[in-house]
């Protein structure tokens, strides 16, 4: 658990690993990401903006260049640029849930390529803004529903766009921020 501060900064929200088969190149077209922030001040406005994903490995180059969110189970809205991202933002409820993905151009464009045998180390960082005491923030790696698995949407050298039924093991715990 991370602390949040009072005013508007950028924090990393959560770090995941994907490891790719020693046979073949991974190609990363996007990921899914579920959301909770539970706001205990309503005048606070609590929420996060330019939601970007980057490789640990440098983190001076974001890999999405949109962003798409859902609340609540219900359709993802249009996808923005990141500098235009933003979830949870003019919300009057004391919590938001919902989904949010990451990707480069479209969902079907090629976002991160990872060597075989390889193991990356992903990281989500958003501008925190509206943080007040009692205040949190928790993020997962998760399919937007049982229909739509996009918890992360792969491929390989022979098959683009699969969907996350096919992965191995997909981490389940969420980070959380709180304050």
């Amino acid at each position: 658990m991370t602390s949040c501060p009072a005013s508007a900064v950028t924090l990393t929200l959560l770090e995941f690993k994907v490891t790719a088969d020693a046979g073949q190149d991974v190609n990363i077209y996007s990921f899914n990401f579920g959301a909770i922030l539970s706001d205990n001040a309503t005048a606070t406005d609590l929420y996060i903006s330019n939601i970007t994903l980057y490789n640990k490995a440098d983190l001076a180059t974001p890999l999405n260049n949109r962003v798409a969110t859902s609340t609540g189970g219900a359709a993802y809205a249009a996808s923005t640029t990141v500098a235009d991202s933003d979830f949870g933002k003019n919300d009057v409820s004391l919590s938001r849930s919902g989904d949010i993905e990451v990707f480069h151009d479209t969902t079907s464009t090629v976002m991160d390529i990872i060597p075989a045998g390889t193991i990356v180390t992903y990281v989500v960082k958003a501008a925190v803004s509206g943080s007040a005491q009692y205040d949190s923030i928790i993020m997962r790696v998760s399919d937007w529903s049982t229909g739509d698995k996009n918890a992360l949407r792969w491929g390989d050298q022979w098959v683009a766009g699969i969907d996350s039924t096919y992965v191995k093991v997909l981490p389940t715990d969420y980070a959380s921020l709180s304050r």
